[in-house]
C-alpha cells in the first residue's frame, strides 16, 4: 500500500506516530509481518475505502491511516522512533532540505550547527529514525534521483551528475553501481521509457 507524502506531512504532532513510515529513500524497505485479524480488517476497510468515492473520502482514509499507525504501534513499539518529538521535527527538516535543495553540498557539522545540535547526537537520531547515517540518507535520494531521471530523460550523464549533487562522475558511478549493482550507462539501457 503506498501512503501520500502529503497525509503524512500534513499533521506535524503526529510525527513519532508516522516516523516508522515519513521520508524514506526508494530503496529502504521496512516490512512488518503482522497476520492479526485486527490489521487485516483495518487494511481491508482501507482498501474499500481507496476505492470507493464516497463523500470524505481523503479524511476517512487519514483516520484509518491513523488507527492503522497506532494498532501496529500497540503491537512493534520497537518499529517507533522514541527520540524526543523535537528531534524527530529535526530529522524532517533535514530530509525536506535535502529534498529541497539535493545538489547541494552538505557537511554533518554544518547541519549540526544549523540545527543547535552536536554532530554525534544529529548522527545518532538521524539513524534512529530514518534507518540510514545522515550522508547515506543524502546518497540514497541522490541515487534514487539519478534512477528516475536515466530512465525518464534524455539529460546526458554529466547533467544527472550536476543535477543530483555529485562531486564528478565518477563518484558518481561508483556510489551508483554500489547502490544499484549496474553502471549509470546500464541502468538507462535497461529501464529506459
Amino acid at each position: 500500500m503506498k501512503i501520500s507524502p502529503e497525509i503524512l506531512k500534513s499533521t506535524p504532532e503526529k510525527l513519532h506516530l508516522y516516523s516508522v513510515l515519513i521520508n524514506r529513500p526508494e530503496a529502504f524497505n521496512r516490512v512488518i509481518k503482522i497476520q492479526t485479524p485486527e490489521i487485516v480488517n483495518i487494511f481491508d476497510r482501507i482498501t474499500d475505502e481507496y476505492n470507493n468515492n464516497e463523500p470524505y473520502k481523503d479524511d476517512v482514509l487519514s483516520m484509518m491511516l491513523d488507527l492503522l499507525c497506532i494498532t501496529v504501534y500497540r503491537i512493534h513499539t520497537e518499529m517507533f522512533s522514541n527520540i524526543e518529538f523535537s528531534y524527530i521535527e529535526t530529522v524532517n527538516k533535514i530530509q525536506f532540505q535535502f529534498e529541497s535543495d539535493i545538489c547541494k553540498s552538505y557537511s554533518l557539522s554544518e547541519l549540526a550547527s544549523e540545527h543547535h545540535i552536536s554532530k554525534y547526537y544529529l548522527s545518532h537520531i538521524f539513524k534512529t529514525v530514518t534507518g540510514y547515517s545522515v550522508m547515506n540518507y543524502l546518497k540514497a535520494l541522490r541515487i534514487a534521483k539519478a534512477k528516475n531521471l536515466l530512465s525518464k530523460t534524455k539529460k546526458s550523464i554529466s547533467e544527472i551528475v550536476k543535477i543530483c549533487g555529485f562531486s564528478d562522475s565518477s563518484n558518481f558511478s561508483r556510489d551508483f553501481k554500489a547502490i544499484t549493482a549496474m553502471s549509470p550507462r546500464e541502468f538507462r539501457k535497461k529501464h529506459s521509457i
